[in-house]
């Protein structure tokens, strides 16, 4: 397949580099075309460029107006029957605005988060959640089992779907890290080993992803950005609006909310979101080297 690539980030570079080695044509749009002189894709500055004659557009932005700007820029390109897979994390709201918007040209448009950071992108493991038109699915699923494990890949529904998968993992996985990390805190407070409590946890019914390879950073005092703190709080912000429009009072998301609010006026909004960890591992931030 022809595909458009708007979006080639820490994210996107891996998922760029297996769909071109499993032999889709890919032209990848970027802002800033000559910092990837020495990529070896074809690199263009334009979104209009980029999707011309694309069968697929992919798209993994930082979140909803520049997922809209591209749709703008892109729209008056597309051919009918074009499908448009966006695998950044926004709202659904969002994500269903511009399903519609995109279906009065003919174009389907899937909400398709992934998890799984660089590490996964670059290997082709990420999980992928997807919403939308159930055909359209079925026809870039060849694109999708080169970015996700299959077993990995879920059709959940109609078009927000995928998002809402996405904002409840992304805020359960916050949680579970900042909290981890005041676990750990509390084991070193009493003089205990880190280490071998989180060997013991990780056999009990405290066990988790988070405990297991989550705290890696903080423990080692690295906040050098993986997945960017400022990108967590958006993703913890918008599962808060999705409380609020529900008139859903959840206390947890609230401080949960706090607490990587605390570690954004400490750290800053470009190191690892695992800086939370060091509020309670740490000296409370300011002090450690983003670098």
């Amino acid at each position: 397949m022809k595909v458009a690539f708007l979006g080639a980030g820490l994210m996107g570079a891996g998922m760029v580099n297996n769909l071109i080695d499993a032999g889709h044509d890919v032209v990848v749009r970027s802002r800033t075309p000559q910092r990837l002189k020495d990529s070896g894709w074809t690199v263009v500055s334009e979104v209009a460029d980029a999707v011309r004659g694309a069968d697929v557009i992919c798209s993994v932005l930082p979140d909803s107006p520049e997922v809209l700007a591209a749709i703008e820029a892109a729209r008056a390109h597309l051919a009918r029957d074009t499908v448009w897979i966006d695998m950044s994390t926004i709202a659904p709201a969002a994500a269903r605005s511009h399903h519609e918007l995109l279906a009065g040209h003919g174009v389907a448009y899937l909400d398709a988060p992934v998890s799984g950071g660089p590490t996964g992108a670059a290997a082709g493991t990420l999980a992928i959640w997807v919403g939308g038109d159930r055909a359209a699915f079925d026809a870039v699923y060849p694109i999708l089992s080169v970015i996700g494990r299959p077993e990995a890949i879920t059709y959940v529904g109609g078009s927000g779907a995928g998002l809402v998968v996405k904002v409840v993992n992304n805020y359960l996985a916050a949680a579970n890290l900042a909290i981890a990390a005041e676990g750990m805190a509390m084991a070193a407070a009493e003089g205990a080993d880190i280490e071998t409590v989180r060997r013991c946890v990780s056999a009990g019914s405290g066990a988790s992803w988070q405990l297991d390879r989550g705290l890696d950073k903080p423990l080692a005092g690295d906040i050098t950005p993986g997945f960017r703190l400022a990108h967590a709080m958006k993703d913890i912000r918008i599962g808060r609006e999705l409380l609020d429009g529900a008139d859903l009072d959840m206390p947890l998301n609230r401080a949960v909310l706090d607490r990587y609010t605390e570690a954004l006026d400490a750290y800053g909004p470009d190191v690892d979101w695992g800086a939370v960890g060091l509020l309670a591992l740490g000296d409370g931030g300011g002090e450690a080297d983003p670098n």
